[in-house]
């Protein structure tokens, strides 16, 4: 059995970030609860994408540091976090998100006492899906049919378009992976089984980050 009793997924940006939180209550049962999401793209503000205007930070270091703040304020002490790695093929800013990412990640050692487990793109992508190539309606599908379920019933999956579920959609299958790997769930054993042979599945089995 697992020594957290608390999982959260986070996909972090700071352009779009998504968190999902779940715990394990008293009767040993795994509860998630209300996703968060925030963007800076007014375009992809709704109701469950809160928006905040770019243009009120001084600089990207006074926005990262108000936009982990809003992240981390929702992670339980000695929680089990899995983040989505770098996706070192793609494109874009890679530096800001790196470094928007390890602020995260020190705050989330240091100020949490959070321990850490990184997930490949490719990986993510596999145990959401079954496809390394999945694009990210196929992600919002997947979480769709799953988080009907599994969300406590507070929260209503709003009707919206595809886009603004995505870093929801990836931050609980993170949190999924967590939960599913560190308990050896029969789920975790199939996908380890199913993609024995399959590079992807070997880039799940990254050790914990659990210091400074």
């Amino acid at each position: 059995m697992s020594q957290f009793k608390h999982y959260v997924g986070i996909d972090p940006s700071k352009v779009a970030s998504g968190l999902q939180h779940a715990s394990i209550d008293e009767s040993g049962t795994l509860v998630y609860h209300k996703p968060f999401t925030f963007t800076t793209v007014a375009k992809n503000a709704s109701e469950t994408h809160k928006h905040y205007k770019r243009d009120k930070f001084v600089n990207d270091y006074a926005l990262a540091k108000f936009m982990t703040d809003e992240l981390i304020a929702r992670v339980p002490d000695g929680s089990l976090v899995i983040i989505e790695g770098y996706a070192m093929a793609g494109q874009g800013r890679i530096a800001d998100l790196a470094e928007f990412g390890g602020i995260l990640r020190y705050r989330l050692l240091t100020e949490k006492q959070c321990s850490i487990r990184l997930v490949a793109p490719t990986a993510l992508k596999m145990f959401a899906t079954g496809s390394g190539n999945a694009k990210k309606g196929d992600m919002v599908e997947a979480y769709l049919t799953y988080s009907k379920t599994f969300i406590e019933p507070n929260w209503r999956i709003p009707d919206v378009t595809i886009g603004s579920l995505e870093d929801i959609a990836d931050a609980f299958h993170l949190t999924s992976i967590g939960y599913h790997s560190e308990n050896n769930t029969e789920r975790w054993q199939k996908f380890i089984i199913d993609n024995a042979k399959k590079a992807s599945a070997k880039l799940t089995d990254t050790p914990l980050i659990n210091s400074f």
